[in-house]
Formats: structure tokens, C-alpha cells, sequence
């Protein structure tokens, strides 16, 4: 089984590349979904999580607020690293767990989907894919979005820069023209991940 991340900064067109690999055949899920899942009432990330940043962050059912809890942890770098010490270790089980289930069903090839997999161990995945863009042509298409001038300046700057995709991806997708040339990109990368996988 080649595990693979894909990762890249909000507005580069990660998701875009996701869903052309996933309707190319190639399995895709999204760390940050299982992540989510993670939160949800009756775990013990959930209870653990609630006890450190507070009873407000319960939600009615018995899980976490999620955009609560990121309104705390973003604007304090010393809680969010408190927080991802405590999301990752259970969310690096889940996404060993969900690699396996596809070995399990005969795939050779898998797909994650996560903007911090550059900032994980090594061990994670065993290739690393990055999408990158202008920043300027990121911030347009954010813009188009609706994003307030705010908004893209909180986000952009607890981003994972560029320079550290190109120095920890194995390969790069750019993105900085049309959706046609991207379509082909994803096409030939998708032709190499198979060829990789077949030789793993």
C-alpha cells in the first residue's frame, strides 16, 4: 500500500486536486474529517478537550465546538500547540487505521488529505504531494469566496508556507492557470502515483 498525503494552503487548490484524483479511481479521504469525528460527544479526545479549554466548549450533544475552540487556540500559540499534542497522537492512529482498511480491500494506493502533513512525522505517509499558487491568485479566489480582507489575513498567516511544502513534498502541483491545465496535472500525477504504487 503507497500511503500519500496532499497537502497545500487554503485558496492553492488542494481540494480541487483531491477530487479529480478521487473521480480519477484513486481513493481520497480528509484528515481533517476524521479529525472531526475525533471531536464528536463520547470520545475521549472530546471529554479530554472540553476539561482543558472549558465547559463552553461543549456542544448540546455532548461533543466540541470546534469554531469556538479555534476562536482560542489561533489567537494563542502556546494553547494551540497544547491542542495539537493532544489531537495528534489519536488522529495518527486513525489515519494508520483507515490506510489499512483500504490495504484490507485490495487498494494499493491511497490518498489523505491534509493542510498540516508537512508539519507530521516523516513516518506518516510515504510520499508527499504539495499544491501551491500565487499568493496573490489564492488571496482572488478567497476574495471571490467571500472572505473579508480579515478573514484571509488570520487564516494566511497560521498557514503552511509555500517554502516549507517545496521543501518537504516529493513532488509539486502548481496551480497557477486555468482549471484545464490543473485537470492534466492531476492526470499525470495520478499516472505516476499508479506507477509508483505498483512498484512499492
Amino acid at each position: 500500500m503507497l500511503r500519500v498525503g496532499l497537502a497545500g494552503g487554503v485558496g492553492a487548490g488542494k481540494s480541487a486536486v483531491a477530487k479529480h484524483l478521487a473521480a480519477d479511481g484513486i481513493p481520497v479521504f480528509d484528515a481533517d474529517r476524521l479529525a472531526h469525528e475525533l471531536y464528536a460527544a463520547g470520545t475521549g479526545l472530546a471529554a479530554a478537550v472540553i476539561e482543558e479549554f472549558g465547559e463552553g466548549l461543549r456542544t448540546p450533544d455532548g461533543g466540541v465546538d470546534r469554531a469556538a475552540l479555534g476562536e482560542i487556540v489561533f489567537a494563542d500559540p502556546e494553547r494551540l500547540a497544547k491542542l495539537e499534542s493532544m489531537v495528534h497522537p489519536p488522529l495518527l492512529l486513525a489515519l494508520d487505521l483507515r490506510f489499512r482498511e483500504f490495504a484490507e480491500a485490495g487498494e494499493n494506493l491511497a490518498v489523505v488529505e491534509g493542510a498540516l502533513l508537512p508539519r507530521w512525522p516523516d513516518t506518516t505517509v510515504d510520499l508527499l504531494i504539495g499544491v501551491v499558487a500565487d499568493p496573490m491568485r489564492r488571496k482572488d479566489r478567497l476574495r471571490r469566496r467571500g472572505w473579508s480582507e480579515e478573514t484571509l489575513g488570520a487564516r494566511l498567516a497560521r498557514e503552511v508556507d509555500d517554502r516549507l511544502l517545496r521543501e518537504r513534498c516529493d513532488w509539486i502541483v502548481e496551480n497557477n492557470d486555468t482549471l484545464e491545465d490543473l485537470e492534466w496535472a492531476v492526470t499525470v500525477l495520478a499516472r505516476r502515483l499508479r506507477k509508483r504504487a505498483e512498484s512499492n
